[in-house]
């Protein structure tokens, strides 16, 4: 199930068919093809998977040709964290757990609670630095899927330069505890000079032939956005191993600014939520309160928190609000 989750996560359209990948599947996880398809099978008793139905038309029409006709599973998320939490909750009565299921299950797991987050990256090879694979150890993951290239990145390093020299200029404690003390120092504007002037200098940096990246480092994460030139990267990942929220409120800043900047290139995606955004929906507003930032908050966002319509409907909400709030300020 952990190496399924971790396939079935990285791609928000079904891929897995199992009659090309049962083998594939079976043979990285040195297992017989038997027992991985009794595995799947057991899993699919659980009615965890959603079939989907794909019809692929021949390479070449001939006269001969056939259209191929292929299933392939995705993952119903929901349904499988209804089931970590059944096996993860106290039951005295396995009986009743055995028939509610209608499959032999493993029994309760009180201690040591599973989640969907615990169970993907059990499969990745990250947790072999760790003696214990506890959810503790996960970071909080934001990212920014897309690319820019030519102009339109040299037009993203000055935002992401504006944003920063900015937000240290505006808001220094916040700076203070979410930028890398390097960076925080490169940030100061020299005396004599605006801080829009600055940034402008400081936009440079990113834009050497041969080096066209943002690279920021914060106190908890590293944001790198390279020009697809250069660097052909479709997605840019940050991870918050601590606690601190200063450094996520920058990250999410930065990937809400660019995001609603090129909504036809880039979308976010983030696993925090929108009242723990609103703080960086707050920032961007303030610096361009010209700006859509509906836009930045694509279905690509929710889906990607694999959140019950009830959730769903409640964040879509939340962020409504917040956008009310803001254009009352105004």
């Amino acid at each position: 199930m952990s190496s399924l989750l971790f396939w079935m996560a990285r791609n928000s359209e079904p891929t897995f068919c199992e009659l090309r990948h049962n083998y594939q599947m079976a043979m990285h996880l040195g297992l017989p093809l038997a027992s991985f398809t009794a595995c799947l099978q057991c899993l699919k008793q659980e009615q965890l998977f959603i079939a989907h139905e794909f019809v692929i038309p021949p390479k070449e029409v001939t006269a001969n040709s056939k259209e191929r006709h292929e299933t392939r599973l995705s993952l119903d998320f929901m349904a499988l964290e209804r089931l970590l939490a059944r096996l993860s909750s106290p039951c005295a009565d396995q009986e009743a757990i055995d028939t509610e299921a209608k499959t032999t299950l493993p029994p309760p797991l009180p201690a040591c609670p599973l989640t969907s987050k615990l169970l993907q990256h059990a499969a990745d090879d990250a947790f072999d630095f760790y003696d214990v694979i506890d959810e503790k150890f996960l970071p909080v993951t934001q990212k920014l899927c897309g690319t820019l290239r030519g102009d339109d990145f040299t037009r993203a390093a000055e935002l992401c330069s504006q944003l920063v020299v900015f937000i240290n200029e505006e808001h220094e404690e916040l700076a203070f505890k979410a930028i890398a003390p390097g960076w925080k120092l490169l940030l100061i504007v020299p005396i004599h000079q605006s801080w829009q002037e600055y940034a402008q200098e400081l936009s440079i940096r990113f834009l050497r032939t041969g080096e066209r990246a943002v690279d920021l480092n914060l106190s908890d994460g590293n944001f790198f956005f390279p020009d697809y030139d250069e660097i052909k990267s479709p997605q840019h990942l940050i991870k918050h191993f601590g606690q601190k929220v200063e450094p996520r409120i920058v990250a999410s800043a930065l990937l809400i600014a660019l995001s609603a900047h090129f909504p036809q290139q880039l979308y976010l995606q983030s696993e925090l939520s929108v009242k723990e955004l609103t703080p960086a929906i707050k920032l961007v507003h303030e610096l361009w309160p010209e700006l859509d930032l509906r836009k930045a908050f694509t279905p690509a966002y929710f889906s990607g928190r694999r959140l019950n319509p009830e959730q769903e409907a409640a964040e879509q909400n939340a962020l409504q609000q917040a956008l009310q709030v803001l254009q009352a300020l105004a």
